[in-house]
């Protein structure tokens, strides 16, 4: 496989970030438990050959950050003999926040929107050599979902 990412910078308080992964999984030598099958040379199941990662993210001095994120997932096998495929999908996420710093106390709220267009796809599957579209490997995700979050962090030790 290969991985590859870029980040950039246009303004102080902005970052974009790019980020590709193709992987060529596959079976180097697999038989089915019964040993009638031979899957080698298959897709390893579960295993995109292709996801893309696409964020544009702010975090000024104030203290305010804010992220619009993207995910690109393709299509992959649900099962060893590569005859049960899922789709592939695009998802966008969104959060903001706000970071207060105060001496060792670092106090940060959060909120956040996922799968912000509503989009329908498949967000695990469960691989099995015998898939097929009718058994119940496939668990769809939420539709938008919304969350939010406060982390607390004290420094000890050292200068503030």
């Amino acid at each position: 496989g290969v991985e590859a990412a870029l980040t950039w910078r246009p303004l102080p308080p902005v970052t974009t970030t790019v980020a590709y992964t193709y992987s060529a999984s596959e079976f180097l030598d697999h038989l089915s438990l019964d040993g009638m099958s031979d899957f080698s040379g298959n897709q390893v199941p579960g295993v995109p050959e292709h996801t893309l990662y696409a964020a544009l993210e702010l975090d000024h001095d104030s203290g305010l950050f804010a992220a619009l994120e993207g995910r690109y997932v393709g299509a992959f096998f649900a099962d060893d003999a590569n005859q049960v495929r899922t789709d592939s999908y695009g998802v966008v996420d969104l959060r903001a926040g706000w970071r207060l710093e105060r001496g060792r106390l670092r106090v940060t709220p959060q909120i956040g929107v996922n799968n912000l267009l509503d989009a329908d796809y498949v967000d695990n599957v469960r691989t099995d050599e015998q898939a097929d579209v009718s058994s119940r490997i496939f668990e769809p995700a939420p539709g938008i979902e919304v969350y939010g979050g406060l982390s607390v962090a004290l420094t000890l030790g050292g200068a503030p």
